[in-house]
């Protein structure tokens, strides 16, 4: 996942007091986005690479194991839509029919 660059502070906007609380305010947010990021579960891929060895002239296939991000998951409330029974629809668009109107 591609991560945006950080707020960079100079000394003198480090030095400002006018400015403590807004600097406070980013550093917090960042150890949040932080504990965030490493808590997103991951997932071991295995991928092979093709690569030529010059001492015995062969081929050789090495593999190479790295974590991805997971999947977000499918959304249980389209699952429901789905899968809920579907309702006979009447053509006069009430409950009842035209037995009510009488």
């Amino acid at each position: 996942m591609k991560r945006e660059p950080r707020l960079q502070f100079s000394d003198a906007d480090l030095a400002e007091p006018k400015l403590e609380k807004p600097i406070k305010r980013v550093k917090k947010a960042e150890a949040k986005a932080d504990k965030a990021q490493a808590k997103i579960p991951k997932k071991t891929v295995v991928k092979k690479e093709r690569g030529f060895d010059p001492a015995t002239g062969k081929v050789k296939t090495q593999l190479r194991f790295e974590e991805v991000d997971k999947k977000k998951p499918p959304s249980k409330l389209t699952h429901a839509v789905r899968d809920r029974p579907r309702q006979p629809h009447s053509l006069s668009g009430s409950p009842g029919g035209a037995a009510e109107r009488g």
